[in-house]
């Protein structure tokens, strides 16, 4: 059984027929799926990695500064 094609089907077609040759070279340019994953690992493991860097560093920063407060609220009189 032959069906026609849907009015919006043929001009969609028409409409998209100068750009086929552009999407047919970028498809054929793709880049493999297991690089694109390997590449995103990378990116969340630099991430996750620099996030605990920040992390340690705020947290023995908090540290000094908890300490300089100590040192801070003992010299000053009636802060206890």
């Amino acid at each position: 059984m032959e069906s026609s094609m849907h009015w919006s089907e043929a001009w969609a077609r028409a409409a998209t027929a100068s750009w086929r040759p552009r999407l047919g070279q970028t498809v054929r340019h793709r880049q493999r799926a297991d690089i694109i994953s390997q590449h995103a690992v990378m990116i969340g493991v630099t991430a996750t990695v620099v996030l605990a860097a920040v992390v340690a560093f705020m947290t023995g920063l908090g540290g000094v500064f908890q300490q300089s407060l100590t040192d801070i609220r003992t010299q000053v009189p009636g802060s206890h």
